[in-house]
């Protein structure tokens, strides 16, 4: 063997000892610093758009993000208890804002996403020749803009789960769709499927998915053959299916995000402006087949679940009443029920109206009052939990195991309640049982 190809076969081998080697495990605290640096970033560059081509609507978003960001507004958990009375650590945000630019909410919709995936996959049942599949469906790179090119994502799509073949092979599917830049300025999108499904012949749905992209390309004024010459293999089009051994692991692969995070300093900014601006972003996660059908029985059950209690409750009101007359506190005359709110005016027309400044005057309102109301239903559920900030303040501590002076020294009682851990504490506990002062 000639020394070029030992080199090649020694770099072969440093590769995939790389990818044997394991990933470095992040710690809460580690994992909730790096995923607020990362709205921050964003913020700060959706501003500079924002501010250049002097638009309110996409300062106002990055002024969400920014308070999304704000390290008030995170905080790391110690000792939090889940349903099975195991204790762990974690991490999260108080006030969200919801949009695909931040990290921090991409993240609590994707656990949201994969809860109710997964609740639709276990009451649904296979049949005897059905197993589920991961399937990893993926665009040829494209030049156009960043959102024409997540429309014709979505066209394609819409095509190939009409598809006769789709129909035939998969009843269910868990679907996600992902974007990838490229330093080129095109985008090579692709879509994940966690399907239920037949056994599929590679060549066939390869075939199908082609013909899909083909007419998509077609429909907006693109020529397939044109947009695929000169592709490297890893930018063409392309069809994987694996089975799936984990179902955890199929799902965080489902919903993990919509692009990277270094995706968005990439992606030009007259691109990265028109994104920005939409105010229905395209559809990207969704539940198709059966396993929908599975999450609307889930969502109706809920729904008269809570119908009956509420019947239940008027019952029990009008029972209890001892006036002659009948209660109607539970009916309405095609008005707001006593308990529903009406529905906040979009923040996007809220700017156009009001302006930039008011509309940040009343977010600003908005977050410090939704902090303080989710600090304290977390405090009250996980009353034994300690919570803490990214700036380090302690705004909820576990009362001491033991307060029996016999037990603890003089010196570590009196550190303790000097100590402004203990003071936060007392604060809190008076406010919430109204009385007297801890330690007296």
């Amino acid at each position: 063997m000639s020394i070029q190809n030992l080199g090649v076969e020694r770099k072969v081998k440093l590769k995939c000892r790389d990818k044997c080697r394991p990933k470095k495990r992040f710690t809460p605290i580690e994992r909730a610093k790096h995923t607020r640096k990362n709205s921050e970033n964003v913020s700060v560059l959706l501003n500079n758009i924002g501010v250049a081509a002097n638009d309110p609507v996409v300062m106002a978003l990055a002024a969400r993000i920014d308070r999304c960001s704000l390290k008030t507004n995170h905080y790391f958990a110690e000792d939090i208890s889940d349903k099975f009375a195991e204790c762990f650590d974690g991490f999260g945000s108080l006030w969200g804002c919801g949009s695909r630019f931040c990290n921090s909410c991409l993240r609590r919709n994707g656990a949201k996403n994969r809860q109710t995936a997964l609740t639709a996959m276990k009451e649904t049942p296979l049949m005897p020749d059905e197993m589920y599949r991961l399937i990893t469906l993926t665009m040829p790179k494209i030049k156009v803009r960043c959102l024409k090119s997540l429309k014709i994502l979505g066209r394609v799509w819409e095509l190939f789960r009409k598809r006769k073949f789709f129909l035939n092979y998969i009843s269910g599917c868990v679907k996600n769709g992902e974007f990838t830049v490229r330093e080129d300025d095109t985008y090579h999108s692709h879509l994940h499927l966690l399907a239920i499904s037949k056994f599929i012949p590679e060549a066939e749905i390869k075939m199908e998915w082609k013909y899909c992209v083909k007419k998509a390309f077609e429909e907006f004024g693109l020529d397939y053959d044109e947009a695929t010459i000169n592709v490297t293999d890893k930018d063409k089009l392309n069809v994987n299916i694996k089975l799936v051994s984990s179902w955890e692991e199929a799902l965080n692969e489902c919903t993990k995000y919509l692009t990277k995070n270094e995706s968005w300093s990439m992606i030009p900014e007259s691109h990265l402006l028109e994104l920005a601006s939409v105010e229905r972003f395209p559809r990207m996660f969704e539940l198709i087949g059966c396993l929908k059908t599975s999450a609307q029985a889930i969502k109706k059950k809920l729904l008269l679940n809570t119908q009956i209690a509420k019947e239940l409750l008027a019952e029990s009101l009008g029972k209890a009443s001892t006036s002659d007359y009948f209660n109607t506190n539970g009916l309405t005359d095609g008005e707001l029920e006593i308990n529903q709110k009406p529905r906040r005016e979009n923040w996007r027309k809220y700017v156009l109206k009001f302006g930039l400044e008011k509309y940040i005057y009343e977010l600003d309102k908005q977050v410090t009052k939704t902090i303080e109301i989710r600090q304290e239903f977390l405090m009250e559920k996980y009353s034994f939990a300690k919570f803490s900030d990214l700036t380090g303040f302690c705004w909820h501590s576990p009362p001491p195991t033991s307060y029996n002076v016999e037990e603890c020294s003089p010196e570590a009682v009196s550190a303790w309640e000097n100590s402004q851990e203990f003071k936060f504490f007392e604060m809190q506990y008076l406010q919430r049982y109204k009385t007297q002062p801890l330690g007296h």
